[in-house]
This record gives C-alpha cells, structure tokens and sequence, in this order.
C-alpha cells in the first residue's frame, strides 16, 4: 500500500518559492500559463517533488504580476542610484502583414556598479493607428509612470516621420508641464517687493553670513569715498543736485503698478529657471545603425520595382542571386547536396534582417564552387561569370557598412563615441571606391 505523500501548505515558504519560480519561468519564456494544466508537465513536476502543487493559470498570472511589481521596484531603485544620465530607445515591431504591432521602451544607463545595465520599461500592443500623436501620448505616459522624464535627455528612435512627430509630443508635454508649473508657483507666492525681499532684522545683521554683508557694504562705501574724492567738486550742471534724503524721494516718483510688474518679471523668470534647471530636455537623436542600413534603400527601391528593363546591372545581379538562393533553400535535394560537399548551407534573404543583402552575397560567394556543382548537376540555370564579378564588388561595397553596424549595435561597451569615427571611415571608403572605379 503506497503512502499518501503530505503536500506543502500554502503559506509554506518552500511552496511559496517554488510558484515564484514557476512563474519567473513561465515570463521570461514562450511557456504558455496553459502548461500548468498539463498531465505529462505535472507528472514530471510531481517526480522532481511530489509535496509541490501546480498552481493554476490564475494563480501563475497573479504571481507573474506579482514578480512585475517587485522587478519594478528593484529596476527603480537602480535608475535612483545610478552613475549617469539615462538613454531611452524606442521603435514598433510589427507581425508579418500586420496582424499586430507592439511598442517597446528600453532604458540604458550606468549603475553604482559601474556598468552598463539596460531594462525594458514596458512592451505593450500598439494597434493602429501608429500616428505620431498616438506614439507620443504612450511614451509620455511610460516616462510618467517611471518618474524618469526629467532624467532622460535623449530618446533614440529611427527616423520614421511618426517617430519624429512622437518626439515633439513628448516635448510639448514637458514644455506644458514647465508653464503649469511656473503659473502655480508664481500663483501661490509673493509677487510684491516687500514680500519677495524681506529686511532682515537688525540683530541678525551683527553675526553670520550678514555680519559679513555689513563689512562687505562697508568696505564698497569706502572705496565709494575714495573714488568720490577725485571727482571735481563741482558736479556739472546737468546732473540735479539734493540737499538730503527727503528731498531726492520728494523729487523721485515711481509708478506703483510698474514697480509690481517688473518684480512680478522677476520672479516669473527666476521660478522657471528654478523648475527647469534640474531637468533636461530631451533630445531625439535617429539610431545610427537604422541609418547605415537605411543604404539598402536604394537596392530596395529597384527590387521592388515592377519593370527591371531599366534596372542596373549591378540590380540585376542581385536579383539573380536572391533568386538562386530561394530556389536552393525550397529544395530538399539541393540543399542536401550542398550541405554534404562544403558542410554549409546557403543564407535566405530576410528583410527585417540587418545587413541582409550583404549577409546572402557573402556567404554565397563563400559557397560559389559547391553552388555551381550542384546546378550542373541538378541542370540549373545558376549565377553568369558578369554576375558573379558584379556581386563580388557589391560585396566589396557594403561590407564595410555591416560591420559598422554590427560595432555600433554592442549592448555591453560604449558606442557613443564610435559614432564620429564611423561616419569617417565610411565616407572615405565611399570615396576610395568612387576613384577607383573612375580609374578603371
């Protein structure tokens, strides 16, 4: 007779953190919650502990919204102690025809560790519309909910018009925020001279930071005096001359309401200065690799085009190749053929891929005797002598832009100060290939 093992109690720490567990690896992976109802998954959970109960998809969803909350926490405290300013990313992924698109906000930043640390603040379904109005209201709000919008003085985000027009969103809300601010403060403090500058009390004039004052204000009146006695005693006639005191207030007329709004001025200019100055604007700047590969763009523009009669060679060529490669990756038996000569396979061309075009040429020149093989052998119509010479140079041409980009897109080093450098080097290699071909 078997024995009826005693299962753990709710409250038992050891059940506690083994659901912490299931549920941190139900989020950080694509483990559907429905696994938890799983017989062959209980029966293996079971083995590993029979005292442990599977939570329910309920249970592991409220568990997983508890593990947020405290990941939140933690992720905060960090960007409170951290070393630096923080960097912000944005950009929209979108499933293949669009069935649904997803907003994701990264930040990077230096912790007290002194290392380079990055977090996802939030990755949200974003349906259409994608206007520049809708992007920015949700970046507006992620920034609020984090605390974090006088903090980030850059976002980084490609150079799509929507982007650009979500930025300035962003903007208009911080510069919003500033004014409403300066108007509640000015509203709730003083806005006369008597208020806004109090007359210190004569007691406090004699010790501290004021005796201090009364000396410095001494020392100025007697160097006043000095510099008054090598003027002519005669004043020149122009310039009125006073008995006393009295009699220069008596002569002295001053608008009221004027006095008010210059001071009112005043404490405007000094309150925004006061709320503004902790805080800095951000400032968009486009992703430098979404801008290297924005290169293809002029390939693209001719593969999508419909009549190819007037395509480049160099166009022709590529279509050539992309069409050799699709033909070779549908194909069982020439795929086969190949991995079993050279141990490879050819690369597909994937458009949300970067640096695709250049990835698909390279490893098909890699492959150009095994490749040739297996169309003679199969009576393919493969790649032209002209053909092969051209991507060769094509090659040649955008490798240089591949490996920048792959350099400038490092998560652990600094690229910051790549971005110079690149840019450089890339110009003069565009240069270096201009001249050649203009002497050959």
């Amino acid at each position: 007779m078997s024995q009826i093992t005693k299962k753990y109690a709710a409250d038992d720490p050891k059940e506690i953190y083994l659901r912490k567990k299931f549920a941190f690896l139900v989020s950080v992976t694509s483990i559907a919650t429905s696994i938890a109802g799983n017989i062959d998954f209980k029966g293996y959970i079971s083995a590993l502990n029979s005292r442990h109960t599977i939570p329910g998809r309920t249970t592991v969803s409220k568990n997983i919204l508890q593990l947020y909350a405290q990941a939140k926490a933690v992720i905060k405290n960090r960007l409170v102690t951290a070393h630096s300013k923080k960097t912000v990313t944005a950009d929209i992924w979108s499933k293949k025809g669009f069935a649904s698109s997803y907003l994701g906000i990264t930040i990077h930043y230096v912790s007290a560790e002194y290392r380079l640390e990055s977090a996802v603040l939030d990755l949200i379904y974003f349906p259409p519309p994608h206007t520049g109005d809708a992007i920015g209201q949700i970046i507006k709000k992620i920034l609020s909910d984090w605390q974090i919008e006088s903090d980030c003085p850059i976002i980084i985000t490609d150079s799509g018009s929507s982007m650009i027009k979500a930025f300035k969103a962003v903007k208009n809300s911080y510069d919003e925020n500033l004014l409403q601010k300066t108007i509640d403060d000015v509203a709730s403090g003083p806005v006369s001279l008597t208020n806004s500058l109090p007359t210190p009390a004569p007691a406090e004039l004699e010790s501290g930071e004021n005796a201090d004052r009364v000396d410095s204000e001494t020392r100025f009146q007697e160097q006043e005096t000095i510099e008054d006695d090598e003027i002519e005693d005669d004043p020149p006639e122009s310039v009125p001359v006073y008995n006393d005191a009295e009699e220069l207030m008596d002569a002295t007329v001053i608008d009221a309401e004027e006095l008010d709004f210059v001071e009112e001025g005043r404490i405007v200019a000094d309150t925004i200065s006061r709320n503004s100055a902790p805080s800095i604007r951000m400032k968009r700047i486009s992703c430098l690799s979404h801008t290297l590969q924005l290169v293809m763009g002029g390939f693209d523009k001719y593969m999508n085009s419909k009549d190819r009669s007037d395509s480049p060679l160099f166009m022709l060529a590529i279509a050539s190749a992309k069409k050799l490669v699709g033909k070779f990756n549908k194909s069982t038996k020439a795929t086969s053929r190949l991995i079993e000569i050279c141990g490879k396979k050819l690369v597909p061309d994937c458009s949300t891929r970067w640096s695709s075009t250049y990835l698909l040429i390279h490893r098909l020149l890699q492959l150009r005797v095994p490749v040739t093989k297996v169309c003679e052998e199969l009576e393919w119509n493969g790649v032209t002598i002209t053909e092969w010479n051209l991507l060769s140079r094509i090659e040649s041409l955008l490798e240089p832009f591949a490996s920048y980009t792959q350099l400038v897109s490092a998560d652990q080093t600094p690229t910051f100060s790549a971005v110079v450098p690149t840019v450089t080097e890339l110009n003069m290699h565009l240069k270096e290939v201009i001249n050649y071909y203009l002497i050959v």
